[in-house]
């Protein structure tokens, strides 16, 4: 058997992959048509559009023009002005916060019935598992500390 050389040139092809199945039009009506309703689904999209592609197609696409789908969800209170306002005056008071008396608190819990729900095994029948009966049981830790690593009990 004989070994490629790793700086071994191989030949280009003018092109790489498949060319796409949309026109520049077609990208421009999926442009416009995620600007005026972004949280728009796959299923929605072709169908609005009428694409002759699958979800998957229509996902690999979008994100060959660099596009994603993710949404930051935002309170409605965030837009009212009374809201805006107190949001601002708790600013303003942070700015005159002693930092050295403000303690950090901190929780943590175990819950020792946790187990997991799910199993591989054969077609027909269910993966056994026994578990500790736990039930509303748990154990929290809470600790303080000061910016200065003083822990408060």
């Amino acid at each position: 058997m004989e070994q490629i050389p790793k700086n071994r040139n191989l030949p280009t092809h003018p092109y790489k992959g498949r060319k796409s199945k949309l026109t520049k039009e077609q990208d421009q009506q999926i442009k416009d048509t995620i600007a005026e309703t972004p949280d728009i689904t796959l299923l929605e999209l072709i169908d609005k559009l009428s694409l002759d592609l699958t979800e998957g197609g229509l996902s690999f696409h979008l994100k060959a023009m660099g596009l994603t789908f993710k949404k930051r969800h935002h309170t409605n209170g965030q837009k009212r002005v009374d809201i805006v306002e107190k949001h601002n005056d708790w600013r303003e008071l942070q700015k005159t916060l002693e930092v050295d008396k403000l303690a950090f608190l901190d929780e943590a819990s175990i819950n020792s019935a946790m187990t997991r729900l799910y199993g591989w095994g054969d077609k027909h029948s269910r993966v056994a598992d026994y578990v500790p009966d736990a039930r509303f049981e748990r154990t929290s830790i809470l600790a303080t500390v000061r910016l200065s690593g003083q822990m408060l009990l």
